[in-house]
């Protein structure tokens, strides 16, 4: 539980970074939650949602692969993925693989 609950506070730190216009602090710290609680899901949705937002979508995407090469069956990574895929680089086929891959793991998501 501690891990949890440092990589919540660290989150939280770079939201505050992120309202304040530190665009390298937040991501620092948001990578750092990712570090200390692997398993989370909304902090790679924060970070990538912010990385979109400041036009990294590079970046955005990369950290969802990463993310998915060590955890196949996590739907919101896929649909993460899929929505950075169509909205910022134009790239169909492969949203629609992850959006494929999403119902494999999540059928309800449909």
């Amino acid at each position: 539980m501690p891990n949890v609950s440092r990589a919540l506070s660290l989150s939280q730190l770079a939201q505050e970074e992120r309202r304040q216009g530190r665009s390298q602090e937040a991501i620092a710290l948001w990578e750092e939650a990712l570090g200390v609680d692997p398993g989370n899901t909304n902090h790679v949705i924060e970070l990538t949602n912010y990385l979109t937002q400041i036009g990294r979508a590079e970046q955005a995407l990369q950290v969802c692969e990463n993310q998915l090469s060590g955890n196949q069956g996590v739907a919101l990574l896929w649909m993460q993925k899929g929505i950075i895929q169509i909205n910022h680089f134009g790239d169909t086929k492969g949203a629609i693989e992850s959006f494929q891959c999403v119902l494999r793991h999540e059928p309800a998501y449909a």
